[in-house]
């Protein structure tokens, strides 16, 4: 990894202060994507940047969204989008305790008390990261499931037990664990609560609300509708990358990873979710508050998303495909970068990357 950030460090070294002509940014722009496709197994990419206050806005496609075909990629296409997935449910989690359906400092033994020391993790840990409950996807049984099942359906309730049949990680509260359990729970605490599934909340309370027509919740190995291939995984330095498209079934995934959307809708979504369109301005409020991870990260995780500086949003990373989405609200700025592959190439990092060429004063 620290060869490509070097390559992109040095596409860009020489020139670094704010330019009043966009040109600039948009050269550096192409010349650090061009290096991904070119230095990289990446296949295909897709990259947005927009900035009101520069009045920028710059797309771009790049490499194949179908290698064997060679189909090109295009904005437009696609994607499974992993653990951004765990904002839409936050969400819809944040929107029912406004209306005092549940509270952040309920306990979970409110909802599942056969769940093992659950008097004791909150809501909000489960939302934070903080429950030091175990992630069901370091299980061995995880494992053995995709291995010998790859397209099957597991329900949630089974996830779930993979979790907490485990010891914690530590005491709940006391630490910083990063669980796709967590987010499982509060998907079943949301269907508890409304007597809807998941997925219909999401669709009513944010996809209907800001007409996201591209985006869905998968429920098996298939997508619909004009898709990127998805392709890597466990094989950095074969090529070509194995094709993981319809290998696996995002059942496994659920809450903690199962949406799929295109570059257009997860800029209209993540920057309603960070100007705060989809909650009361009391519940956003406290949703921006954020805990460290460690002491020297650049990172901290709050409800159901992190942040960098003042950027806001949330990364994944699902067989197939990398994404991550980011906004300023003050600096009225939002940063996407899809792959199509899950391979070592971060896309935070390129995300840093495309920050610093705009802003050199942040802290990376």
């Amino acid at each position: 990894m620290k060869k490509y950030f070097i390559i992109f460090l040095l596409l860009i070294t020489g020139n670094l202060f704010p330019q009043t002509d966009n040109s600039f940014y948009t050269k550096q722009f192409e010349r650090i994507t061009d290096s991904i496709i070119t230095n990289t197994l990446v296949p295909g990419l897709i990259v947005g940047v927009w900035d009101k206050s520069k009045n920028l806005e710059w797309t771009a496609a790049k490499g194949f969204a179908d290698t064997e075909n060679k189909v090109k990629m295009t904005t437009s296409k696609l994607v499974r989008i992993g653990s951004n997935t765990k904002t839409f449910v936050n969400t819809v989690l944040l929107q029912l305790v406004q209306e005092s359906r549940l509270s952040l400092d309920d306990k979970l033994s409110l909802f599942y008390p056969e769940i093992p020391n659950s008097e004791n993790v909150s809501i909000r840990m489960l939302s934070n990261m903080r429950s030091g409950i175990f992630n069901y996807t370091e299980s061995d049984e995880f494992g053995e499931f995709l291995s010998k099942n790859p397209t099957g359906y597991i329900s949630p309730a089974e996830l779930v037990h993979w979790g907490v049949s485990r010891p914690y990680y530590f005491s709940p509260g006391t630490d910083f664990h990063y669980s796709n359990t967590n987010t499982v729970i509060l998907g079943m605490i949301i269907e508890k609560l409304t007597g809807n599934s998941l997925e219909k909340e999401i669709q009513k309370r944010i996809l209907d609300k800001l007409n996201l027509k591209s985006t869905y919740m998968a429920s098996d190995s298939s997508l619909t509708g004009d898709y990127a291939h998805g392709y890597g995984t466990g094989a950095d330095s074969v090529k070509p990358l194995p094709d993981y498209t319809n290998t696996f079934t995002v059942s496994w995934a659920w809450a903690a990873g199962a949406m799929v959307s295109n570059l257009y809708d997860v800029k209209t979504y993540v920057e309603a979710l960070t100007d705060g369109s989809l909650l009361s301005p009391e519940m956003q409020a406290q949703r921006k508050t954020f805990d460290k991870i460690t002491p020297n990260r650049k990172v901290e995780y709050g409800l159901g998303w992190y942040r960098y500086d003042n950027f806001i949003g949330h990364n994944g990373g699902i067989p197939g495909y990398s994404s991550i989405m980011m906004s300023d609200p003050d600096r009225h700025c939002t940063i996407i970068v899809f792959y199509n592959a899950q391979i070592k190439i971060s896309v935070d990092e390129l995300f840093l990357t495309l920050s610093k060429v705009l802003y050199p004063e942040l802290p990376w």
